[in-house]
């Protein structure tokens, strides 16, 4: 019904015998009374009506743009706002998340550092097979499967009742298949991006039960074991903080993409009111 009677006002703006510069005026004056009521929705389709019924009529067009682009400024000032306050609520819920995690970062290789699980450095864990959480500093979770002894699985496969989540194969040779020598052991990372998040969630969601993960290659089981306390613990903790600097990041996109569009809006705005002031300023010499 709402929009029959829209339709009708924008409709009824039309009368016999007027220009099409008339026309065309009228309807901007009826987006202006609308804007200057607040009804932004009203006022852009009076916009968009002038802009389809006439498209030759470019001043009463380029008038109705400067309070298109001030509702749009409007609504980019809102979500800013809203985007900000938000902003801050994560920043606090991720920043009393993080006591018991580290920050790695090598500044000559690395561009991006990870979040570790305190009790999981590399030192005090250098002769487990485990699964040990990342978390990057843009909330993505990674987790590695690391062996002593075993190297040659390409998948794992993570496992608790009747619920099993695998990790993608990722063939020897490659970056995130790592094998390497320390001392007499032999060791081996597997990096698993694809499925960690689903991966991560079966275990946090089933930490008080018995968790199994197999060492699988080409289809074939090469080992498997029954995940520690305290390593599915460390799971649970690396999901949550993931969460939270996730939801952190995407208010900080949101605000960054309010601030541009902002921005955008105004240097656009700024150049139709200086043509504006141009063109009455023209007008006004004439008379």
């Amino acid at each position: 019904m709402k929009k029959f009677i829209l339709l009708a006002m924008i409709i009824g703006a039309a009368a016999c015998g007027k220009t099409d510069d008339q026309l065309a005026m009228e309807q901007y004056e009826s987006a202006d009374s609308a804007y200057k009521a607040g009804n932004h929705a009203l006022a852009l389709a009076y916009i968009d009506s002038l802009n389809t019924k006439y498209p030759k009529q470019v001043a009463a067009r380029k008038k109705a743009k400067i309070i298109e682009l001030n509702i749009k400024i409007e609504e980019q000032r809102s979500n800013l706002q809203t985007a900000d306050s938000m902003l801050q609520i994560s920043q606090e819920a991720f920043n009393s998340s993080t006591g018991g995690f580290n920050f790695e970062k090598n500044e000559k290789y690395q561009s991006e550092g990870n979040f570790t699980v305190k009790g999981q450095e590399t030192l005090r864990i250098a002769g487990r097979t485990m699964l040990k959480p990342y978390i990057t500093e843009k909330g993505e979770l990674q987790i590695h499967s690391q062996c002593v002894g075993r190297t040659g699985h390409t998948k794992i496969s993570v496992s608790c009742g009747d619920r099993t989540e695998e990790s993608e194969e990722i063939a020897k040779g490659s970056a995130y298949n790592h094998i390497y020598t320390a001392g007499d052991a032999k060791h081996q990372t597997l990096v698993i991006k694809q499925n960690a998040d689903k991966i991560a969630s079966l275990i946090a969601e089933n930490a008080s039960a018995t968790i199994k993960v197999t060492l699988m290659e080409n289809g074939k089981t090469m080992a498997s074991y029954i995940m520690s306390q305290q390593d599915k613990n460390a799971i649970a903790k690396a999901v949550e903080l993931s969460q939270k600097l996730k939801t952190l990041m995407e208010y900080k996109h949101q605000k960054e993409v309010a601030e541009r569009k902002i921005e955008v809006f105004q240097h656009s705005l700024a150049q139709y009111e200086a043509e504006a002031t141009l063109n009455n300023n023209n007008n006004e010499k004439q008379q």
